[in-house]
């Protein structure tokens, strides 16, 4: 497995609407990059 890494931000709409969203990362052991598992409203 890895380290699970979980990234809360915040997005503009193009209508002005602010949406937080939550991110999941995940670096495995064997590698150096992040990779991306899922993101959903927060």
């Amino acid at each position: 497995y890895g380290t699970k890494y979980i990234i809360d931000g915040e997005l503009v709409t193009p209508i002005g609407t602010r949406v937080r969203l939550r991110t999941v990362w995940v670096v495995e052991s064997h590698d150096e990059r992040p990779r991306f598992v899922t993101a959903y409203p927060a």
